[in-house]
């Protein structure tokens, strides 16, 4: 249980640290804020082709559009039900539309290797821009087909058609997910899209969390209990509840003095921009822990 002391301290670090978006973001769930304080907030991130990039990441400062970004901003957009009519989402599935590789049916996480050309965490470093394996394709295009049918009011029929296609076949192609990052994007597009390919993704998820055999580890290493277990029925907590239980008590144990919660990696480059994106990540994760701890009625009563 977070006591309301910690939470309080939680609080106070959120809006001495976090992003103008994240301090938003918290107003709108913890302290009856807007949606458009939200939105307006994302839009600084938004490009005029439509798509998200200036860091919205943190871990690359790319300031071009991609669709990894776009996901991210996508996410925002979601958490405060955004509506389809908004610019910010309009001009956001324009942009999807335009990046969909037709030819190799998918979205790739950049359009190019300009995130070279910025600071950067190791593993989004790109020397070439692939077609993914079918193994490889839900991590990031499962989750933007979600976005594109929720919002499929600016979506092409044709389009649309051929995407929802494209989705049921990566869904029918392998019995398991390959990492708990592909169950993520699945599960976000779960709860967006009808049945039965609701249900087809919940099995899914749910088959290759028991798969993966977590139910002994001591904690994920670079995501947080609550990045995955966000919610009692994620698929994880599903899978694992009582794991889920420990592991969340253990993530309050690791609240800072400061009363944030930081991240558990490193770049290992770009020392003199790592800091920066390091506290906007800090922001990032207290907001994803205190909504976790929320959902799980972990907060103290009296808050």
């Amino acid at each position: 249980m977070l006591t309301a002391e910690n939470f309080a301290k939680a609080t106070k670090f959120i809006k001495e640290n976090a992003r103008l978006l994240d301090l938003r973001k918290f107003e709108y769930e913890f302290e009856g804020g807007t949606a458009v304080s939200v939105l307006d907030a994302l839009s600084s991130y938004q490009n005029v082709d439509g798509g998200f990039g200036h860091a919205i990441e943190p871990d690359f400062r790319l300031l071009n559009s991609s669709p990894m970004a776009t996901s991210v901003g996508f996410q925002y957009c979601l958490a405060v039900d955004a509506p389809a009519g908004h610019p910010v989402v309009e001009k956001a599935i324009g942009y999807l539309v335009e990046t969909y590789d037709r030819e190799h049916g998918y979205w790739p996480f950049f359009t190019d290797t300009a995130v070279n050309d910025y600071p950067h965490a190791p593993w989004w470093h790109r020397d070439e821009i692939v077609p993914p394996s079918e193994e490889n394709w839900p991590n990031v295009s499962a989750e933007l087909v979600g976005y594109i049918h929720q919002y499929r009011q600016w979506v092409p029929t044709e389009f649309y058609d051929q995407l929802m296609t494209r989705a049921k076949e990566n869904l029918e192609s392998t019995e398991i997910l390959g990492s708990f990052f592909d169950c993520l994007c699945w599960e976000r597009t779960a709860k967006l899209v009808p049945e039965p390919m609701r249900a087809q993704i919940a099995t899914k998820v749910h088959k290759s969390y028991v798969a993966m055999q977590l139910g002994d580890i001591d904690g994920f290493q670079e995501a947080p209990i609550f990045a995955v277990a966000h919610h009692p029925e994620a698929g994880f907590s599903s899978v694992y509840p009582q794991k889920t239980a420990v592991l969340l008590q253990k993530s309050i144990e690791q609240q800072q003095e400061d009363g944030g919660w930081w991240p558990m990696w490193q770049w290992g480059q770009y020392e003199d921009v790592w800091p920066i994106a390091q506290r906007e990540w800090a922001g990032i994760l207290t907001l994803e822990a205190l909504h976790a701890y929320k959902q799980f009625d972990l907060l103290a009563k009296e808050l």
